[in-house]
Order: structure tokens, then sequence, then C-alpha cells
């Protein structure tokens, strides 16, 4: 990237300005731009900077520039320059693929309090998009979304009118302020993405109503992280965060940026598991690798929790697999797959946080009796 697209991309996110960046990644015969060519769109189809193409292929980029920024996703598309009917107008003889990146302004989210729950918000959020305003008085009326928790007599007086107040979080049963911050990040989470907040799966776990409100006191409990990525490095953050025992069982855990403390298995290679009890919440995220099996070992140990990290079709496999094993009771009571709350979850630590959210929910409702 040249140092003068570079410039242009902080001045624009300086400004708060919605753009899309357009780039060649591929070339097929005879076209006037390479890859690696890039152009800037702005929120209005201007070509702000760049070159990808003159004519009637800049023209159709921007088009396409426009439509992903209003659904905030990007997309490749294919330019035909063969011909100028069937084409884009540009008969060079050739097409090309071009990555269209919108990228918008987080919302802003001011916070005010010193408890942990606004301490964690401030370090959670950012990673989530949101941009974060803190105890600065003046910055309230141009903030989104707002999180009040003080009963400080500097507070700027932030009524329950403000259209963005966030007042509860998702409910998900929290009983710790640790918990409280996951509630309220998975809410702020699922208003920026107008999600559901409903399990990706079945919908039982989170509309069973507990019997009481007495809580049966229980050991801290332990996540056992099976496999090694980002995702699994973000579930442990917030895992920790929550004074849960976490155990990373994976020899690529080795390299992983994990908090301390963790513990880490590197020497399990055929994944015995040794560690999972009754009392483990399991996440599976091996990228499929071996998945069927590993969930075998797990279902035959009873815990309290298995998610496992698949795509829809792999999930399908999966429980023909547990079917033809015998294991669909074991399944039905523990194993959610696709895992995690529908938050609208993109990023390795937007979709920790939805599976952290629906473990807290699991298991604050299922301690209930």
């Amino acid at each position: 990237m040249s140092d003068e697209v570079y410039q242009k991309l902080l001045e624009l996110s300086a400004r708060r300005e919605p753009y899309a960046l357009a780039t060649v990644i591929a070339v097929h015969g005879s076209a006037s731009a390479r890859p690696g060519s890039k152009a800037i769109i702005s929120f209005e189809g201007r070509n702000i900077l760049g070159w990808i193409g003159g004519g009637c292929a800049e023209s159709y980029v921007a088009q396409q520039a426009l439509e992903a920024m209003q659904i905030a996703q990007p997309r490749v598309i294919h330019i035909d320059l063969n011909d100028e009917v069937l084409g884009v107008g540009m008969p060079c003889g050739g097409s090309m693929d071009v990555f269209v990146e919108p990228v918008t302004p987080g919302r802003q989210l001011f916070l005010f309090g010193d408890d942990i729950v606004i301490d964690l918000l401030a370090k959670w959020m950012p990673r989530c998009g949101f941009d974060i305003h803190r105890n600065s008085i003046n910055s309230v009326e141009s903030c989104d979304l707002v999180v009040r928790r003080s009963n400080d007599s500097n507070d700027p007086g932030i009524g329950s009118d403000h259209p963005g107040m966030i007042a509860t979080g998702l409910s998900i049963h929290p009983r710790t302020p640790a918990e409280e911050a996951v509630s309220l990040a998975a809410r702020l989470l699922m208003i920026e993405r107008q999600s559901t907040g409903e399990p990706l799966w079945r919908s039982n776990v989170m509309h069973t109503t507990p019997r009481a409100s007495v809580t049966r006191i229980e050991p801290r409990p332990q996540i056992v992280l099976v496999g090694h990525n980002r995702i699994t490095e973000s579930l442990a953050d917030l895992a920790v965060a929550m004074d849960w025992q976490v155990t990373v069982n994976g020899p690529g855990s080795c390299n992983g940026e994990y908090p301390q403390p963790v513990c880490r298995v590197l020497d399990d290679d055929a994944y015995e598991l040794n560690e999972v009890t009754s009392n483990s919440y399991v996440v599976i995220a091996t990228q499929h690798k071996g998945d069927h099996r590993i969930l075998r070992s797990v279902l035959r140990r009873n815990p309290a929790y298995v998610g496992l990290i698949a795509s829809r079709r792999r999930a399908d496999l999966i429980l023909d697999f547990l079917e033809r094993e015998g294991l669909m009771q074991s399944a039905k009571a523990s194993l959610q797959t696709p895992c995690g709350l529908d938050l609208g979850a993109r990023s390795p630590f937007e979709i920790a946080l939805s599976i952290t959210s629906e473990i807290i929910a699991r298991r604050n409702m299922m301690t209930c009796i």
C-alpha cells in the first residue's frame, strides 16, 4: 500500500468518514489495472484516490462499494471486460476480480463509572469495533450508546431517557460483576449487529425458567479449550476475567497468547482429554480436525457443556456420526453446535463473547433449583 493511500485512510478514519477500499486481486487476459491496484470510494460513491480501471469498470466498482457499505459486509466482485454489451462497457479483452472492503466508524460508546464492569467494558468493546468515551461529560450527547454505573457526585446526570442508554445486559442471569460485564457486552454487540440473542442451534437453554431463586454453591467451573486459534485465545481472556479455571489442550497452544493462569496440555496428541469432568465446559475449536473423535471422547465423560465451533454442514455430519455411535442422548444434554448466542459475531473475540455468554446462561440457569 502506497504512503498516499495509507495517509488518506488515516485522514478518513480521523474524521470518522465511512469509505470502501477496492483492491484488484486477480486479472485475467487484457486489463488496464494490475493485481494490487487500489481505489478509495467515498460514502457518496466517488473515487477519491487510486485507480483500478476507468470508465464503466470504475462506475460498477463504486456501485458495489456503496452496497457493501450499506450492509457493512465485504465482497469479491468479478468484472467482465470482454464485451461492452454483456460486460461493463469496456471491451479490453479480459476480466478482473476486485475485493471491496467497507470501513465504517465504530459506534461511539460512553461509559460512566469506575467499577470492574466499566473497566472490563472499556477493555473489551474496542475489540468489537466500538469507540470508547469514558467519564467525559462533553462527549455524552454525541455517543450512540451509553452505559452508566455510578452514584458519584460528578455524575453528568444522564437520564434514562437518553436514546442510547443501556440499563441492563443480555438475560443470561449474571451473578458476578465480570458476568454482568459479559451480559452488557453481549447486549451492546447484539444491538450493533441487530441480532436476536438466541442460541444458534437450539433455543431450549435460554428459555428454561428456573423453578426457584435458591442457588447451589458449586466449585469454580473449568473451561477446557480443545485446539488453538484466535478464538481460544479470546475465550481464555474472558474466562480468566470470570475467575474460571482454564485449560488449553493442544500442541499449538505453546505459541499462543494466553493470559495467566492458564494450564496448557501439550502432550495429549490423541486428545484423551483426561482433564474433562462433569464440571467442565468444553469448547472444541480444532477447525474440523478430528472433532468427531474428540466429541466422542468428551461426551462419554458427561461434561456440563460442550460447544463445537463448526459450520452448519459440518455440524450435521457430526450429529449423524454421534447418532451412529449411540451418543445422541448425551449430545442432547450438553452439546451446542454451532455454539454461542446469536449476537451477530464476526471477529474471533466476538465469537468468544457469544460462547462465553452461552456458557454463563447455561451454568447459572442450571444451578438454580
